[in-house]
């Protein structure tokens, strides 16, 4: 997650640590006040390809949204599945406190 002056973006980082090339299924969402949200350009799951060794980063336009002037809480939402799986789980990015003259995070990233 990124957080600018104007938006607040949203990327996947997927890393293959085997010794192949393998095909996922990935699907990035929001949370903004406890509530998620599809990607405005990347709604849906897509395919991704990481070659042996690699990682790939997901493009954070694809997941980004408008700065809010009030303050609000944000975390990026992203599931990595098998390429033939239907359902899987997600893991959620540290938690940005967004607000007009400062960004608190949690846990705090050292």
């Amino acid at each position: 997650m990124r957080v600018e002056a104007w938006r607040v973006s949203f990327a996947l980082k997927i890393t293959n640590r085997g010794s192949k090339a393998t095909k996922v299924k990935v699907r990035l969402q929001y949370v903004q006040a406890t509530e998620f949200h599809s990607c405005p350009k990347s709604p849906r799951t897509h395919r991704l390809d990481i070659p042996a060794g690699k990682s790939v980063i997901t493009d954070s336009g694809q997941c980004a949204v408008p700065r809010e002037p009030i303050p609000f809480a944000y975390q990026g939402a992203g599931w990595v599945f098998a390429q033939d799986a239907n359902a899987g789980s997600y893991k959620l990015s540290p938690t940005a406190h967004v607000r007009q003259d400062e960004i608190i995070w949690q846990p705090d990233v050292v």
